[in-house]
Parts: C-alpha cells; structure tokens; sequence
C-alpha cells in the first residue's frame, strides 16, 4: 500500500512539472496612456490601471486608488528574477512581493506567474508614473510565448492588378526590368500580429512572391495564435480572417475564399479565386484620390519601370492602370483591421 502512494504521488509530481508553460522568447511592449488600455496577455488575465492606484485584472476586477498591499492582479503571483530561474524564485501577490512600492519594480527584471493557465513569463517595468498627473501610466515588455525553432510560413497570395488567369499572376518584376527571374511577381512583406489588442506587430519579414501566388519566410517567434497580414507596395493592407496558429510549418491561403481575410477584404478575381486589392499607391490604407495624384504625375511624364503607380504590372504607367483604381475609389476600398 505504501508503495502505490508513493507511486501516485510521484506520477502527481511529474504531471506538475510538464503542465507550465515558459515563456522564454518573444517580446512586447505594452505602453498605458489611457485607463481603457488593457494587456490582455490572455483570456483570463487583461491588466490594466486607472488613472491612480495599482494594477489590476480587468477581467474580473474593478479598478481604482485604495487597494494598497492587500491586493493584487487575479490569477497572478509575482518575483523577481529572471524568466530561466522560474522554478527557483519565491512568488507572491504582487504587492507583496515589491513591498508596497510599485517605483521599485522599473527597471528590475520579474517573473510573472498566471496561475490557472500555469503559464511564466518574464515582466520588466519601464516606466510608473507616480503623481496624478501621470495618469496612472505605466510601461512593460514582456515575453510572449515559448521558444521554438524556426517556424515556415506559407501563404498563397493573389494581387488584383498583376493577376492573369487560371492561378497565374505576371512577371511584374521582369516586366518592370527589376529582375531577370520570370517566375516572381514581386515582393510582399508577411507580418505576424499580436491576436489582441493592440495587434502589435511581432515580427515581419520581405519574401518573393511567386508568380503562382505562393510566398514563405522563416519566422522566429514563439508558437503561438498570431493575425498574418500581407503588405504590398501598391495593395490593401490585409489580416488573416482569424488568428493563425505558428508551429514549424504553417500554411495560410487568402485566395480560396472571400472569407480568408479579416473583414472579407478581397476581391473575385475569377470564379472562386479571390485577391487582395489594388490601387493603394500611398499606402495610407485607403484606396482614394491622393493615389490618383501619384499615378497622374507618372502617367503624365509617361514613366516605365518599377513604380508602384504601375497597377496591372506591364512596366507601363497609363489608362490601364487607372481602370485598375477607378472601380476601387469608388467602392471605397480601404483596410478592414480588427
């Protein structure tokens, strides 16, 4: 009998240890400059502060001046330390931990525990304002998830203006005598997006887009949900529908389906195939007159070659291109963000 105690405690023993999770990689900062701004760092855990008093979950509890030493974030326990001591600190409530001085966190490294989750991660404060004055500010960076090797990010991307047919895009690039390679269309940046607000940008990368609309790039960054956005020098900023799980290899495709992108932001660009927008010449995220002025100067003056007033990517900028931006003026195309 002794025996299958000790047995069942051990196994309970090793079930702890492999349930947490460390985030030891990635990074964010989260700057507070209003008391409407929370951190969600995830479902459970939103910390927030008004414009006096301490720190508080705003999932589940309201904040405001007074809390003093007896309170602390919910599903929190705090030390100092850094993120590879995580098994070895001594965690507290918040306020305990810092010993009712929140000024002496800034600058000194933290390992925050989100309890129910299971999760550490490392938490450095940067800023705490301290007089009303300040508004309650504060400033953190922070981890965001576990270490991973490189991840592969696939995505299938159509252009509107440089798209032909049955899956093809034009060689925009030779065509624009910016390169010999006939089998890129040009180049877009992928970016990989916080999944909650502030949707920070996590990390980007410029890949080739190939002429059958497939683009990949390595990616460093914690597995974990992240928004894919695409960029392109003369196209409509555009997000994944959903946030996207990173493992080593993900795929996405945004031409498969209208519901690809966040907002259905794309157009038909033949029966079932769908492509991220044109005419966005300024990249101010809407397609609209202040893109007309460009593509006029250079339509004027005649000029070929790698412009981004070049919409359907023959090397030319003339009436075609303009046929390519007039429908999207007019229809009021512009980004569709979360």
């Amino acid at each position: 009998m002794k025996n299958i105690i000790l047995s069942a405690i051990a196994m309970l023993c090793i079930t702890s240890v492999y349930s947490q999770t460390i985030w030891d990689s990635g990074s964010l900062t989260f700057v507070r400059t209003s008391a409407s701004q929370q951190d969600c760092i995830v479902p459970s855990t939103c910390l927030a502060r008004q414009n006096t008093g301490v720190i508080y979950n705003a999932v589940d509890q309201t904040g405001g001046g007074g809390q003093g030493c007896n309170f602390t974030p919910s599903n929190t326990e705090w030390a100092y330390g850094e993120i590879s001591d995580w098994n070895t600190l001594m965690y507290a409530p918040l306020y305990q931990t810092i010993s009712c001085a929140p000024p002496s966190m800034v600058n000194n490294p933290m390992v925050l525990h989100l309890i129910n989750e299971d999760i550490y991660l490392q938490v450095t404060f940067t800023y705490w304002a301290m007089m009303a004055g300040g508004g309650g500010d504060f400033t953190y960076t922070r981890t965001t998830g576990p270490s991973i090797t490189n991840s592969t990010l696939t995505v299938n991307t159509f252009l509107q203006g440089y798209y032909l047919s049955a899956n093809t895009m034009k060689s925009v690039l030779s065509n624009q005598s910016a390169s010999s390679n006939p089998s890129i269309t040009d180049s877009i940046v992928i970016s990989l997006r916080q999944s909650t607000p502030p949707y920070a940008i996590i990390e980007s990368h410029t890949a080739a887009l190939n002429t059958n609309g497939t683009s990949s790039a390595d990616f460093s960054s914690p597995s974990a949900n992240y928004y894919i956005t695409i960029n392109h020098r003369n196209s409509i900023e555009t997000w994944s529908a959903n946030p996207v799980l990173l493992s080593t290899s993900t795929s996405y495709d945004f031409t498969s389906a209208v519901g690809q992108a966040y907002g259905n932001n794309l157009i038909a660009v033949e029966t079932n195939v769908f492509g991220i927008f044109t005419g966005d010449i300024n990249q101010d995220a809407s397609i609209d007159i202040f893109d007309f002025l460009e593509w006029d100067v250079d339509n004027q003056n005649f000029n070929t070659g790698y412009y981004a007033t070049d919409l359907d990517g023959d090397g030319s900028i003339d009436i075609f291109d303009f046929l390519i931006w007039d429908p999207n003026n007019q229809n009021f195309i512009g980004a569709i963000l979360p």
